[in-house]
């Protein structure tokens, strides 16, 4: 073939090239702008423009779109990233009664579902022992009085030596001390409530022999009740003691109750990677059960 054919060839070729990449290349058009080349569609006047009063670079920003812009005051919204756990709630405080010693119960002296006072009897054992220990106590104890008044009535008189009168004082509190030991056995032949609280059902009756490991009732602090959930170990750093919650029950869903967080454990657990929480709810009507 003929060089100059060669040639020809070669430039149709370069051309039909060149034309392809103007046509499917999406940035062409742009390119041809910034080499000064005005492509056949980017030359034909838009509406609205005015081709004759304005230079040709300027002619291409006047065929584009304009952007449109919104402003907004800048405002502080609350991200709804709520924390929802499923918690176990117990009472305040919850005492199981048991007696000091071992004995038959004579009286049982309140009934399921009674409120008790802190120090309130609720329980007596046979105690007949223990009171004649205390009479005599108490006899040794005034006899020793007497003795005593009567060696410092000789003292006076220096009838009897200082000595015998700091004997006869030191057996006088002994007696004291004796008269103490014997009333705080009898004491603790009544079963107290360490607690206010409610009383539950009651394992036992009267005339039972209970001994010291025998539960003589249940009592349970309601005034508030204390709620154990876990949360997961990525609101370990939100959870803070004081902060607000609400809670619901199974048994009343409906009825919403506000509480604290009022404890925060010192770890997190590694097998279940959540975090020990503990909330206190005010239960002043006694709306909830442990």
């Amino acid at each position: 073939m003929a060089t100059w054919k060669q040639i020809v060839l070669s430039l149709v070729i370069l051309i039909a090239a060149a034309f392809g990449w103007v046509l499917f290349f999406p940035g062409a058009p742009q390119v041809l702008d910034r080499l000064g080349i005005e492509w056949a569609h980017a030359s034909i006047p838009k509406p609205g423009s005015n081709t004759g009063s304005k230079a040709p670079g300027k002619a291409a920003e006047a065929g584009r779109a304009p952007t449109m812009v919104v402003a907004a005051a800048a405002t502080t919204e609350t991200i709804n990233d709520r924390l929802q756990a499923i918690g176990t709630g117990r009472a305040k405080a919850t005492v199981t009664v048991n007696p000091y010693s071992s004995g038959r119960m004579t009286e049982l002296l309140v009934q399921s579902g009674a409120h008790v006072e802190a120090g309130q009897v609720i329980a007596r054992l046979d105690s007949d022992v223990e009171q004649i220990a205390l009479d005599k106590a108490v006899a040794a104890r005034d006899d020793a009085k007497a003795k005593v008044d009567r060696m410092r009535a000789l003292r006076a008189s220096n009838a009897a030596t200082q000595v015998q009168l700091t004997d006869a004082e030191l057996e006088l509190r002994n007696d004291e001390l004796s008269v103490h030991d014997a009333q705080v056995s009898l004491d603790r032949r009544s079963v107290v409530s360490p607690i206010a609280g409610t009383v539950g059902i009651l394992p036992i009756a009267a005339g039972n022999y209970v001994t010291s490991t025998s539960a003589i009732a249940t009592v349970d602090d309601r005034s508030s009740i204390l709620v154990d959930f876990w949360v997961p170990e990525r609101f370990a750093a939100a959870v803070r003691i004081g902060a607000e919650l609400t809670a619901t029950s199974l048994a009343s869903p409906k009825d919403v109750f506000k509480g604290t967080v009022s404890a925060i454990d010192n770890h997190i657990d590694e097998k279940s990677r959540t975090l020990w929480v503990q909330a206190t709810i005010a239960n002043p009507a006694d709306s909830l059960r442990a």
